[in-house]
């Protein structure tokens, strides 16, 4: 469930760049960049539709998977952060360091934090703007 949020949000940011790039109307590339959030809301939302029809199964396990998953998650990525702070590791193995401590706080927390506890002020502000255009268009 999780990764696939990650791949709707990495298309979502790439097809975003596209309309920036592509669209030289304001109202042209606003409308078209509230309407691929809508997507990914609707994403977001579908998984935490499938997490409430989970809660609903008699089966424990199914019902707390999405817990355990992003309690194994974060026990992982707690450990490796705590090691590569607090032991020393060989200087060649830096970058890969720095990618997987990258990886970790950049996908793996955040999208937890997310699925949890909702999005940033950033969505905030695209659910605004996308409201502000479902009024225009009904307006028209």
């Amino acid at each position: 469930m999780i990764p696939n949020i990650l791949k709707i949000d990495k298309i979502v940011n790439s097809v975003g760049d596209a309309i920036d790039k592509n669209f030289t109307n304001k109202e042209e590339k606003e409308e078209a960049k509230a309407k691929l959030q809508q997507l990914a809301n609707e994403s977001v939302s579908n998984a935490r539709n499938m997490q409430e029809t989970a809660l609903k199964q008699e089966d424990k396990f199914s019902k707390r998977f999405v817990y355990y998953l992003a309690s194994f998650w974060s026990f992982i990525a707690g450990t490796y952060l705590f090691s590569v702070t607090f032991f020393t590791y060989p200087v060649a193995n830096t970058r890969i360091v720095d990618t997987i401590t990258g990886f970790l706080l950049g996908t793996i927390i955040a999208s937890i934090i997310t699925f949890f506890f909702g999005s940033s002020q950033g969505s905030k502000d695209k659910d605004s703007i996308m409201e502000k255009l479902k009024n225009k268009i009904k307006n028209k």
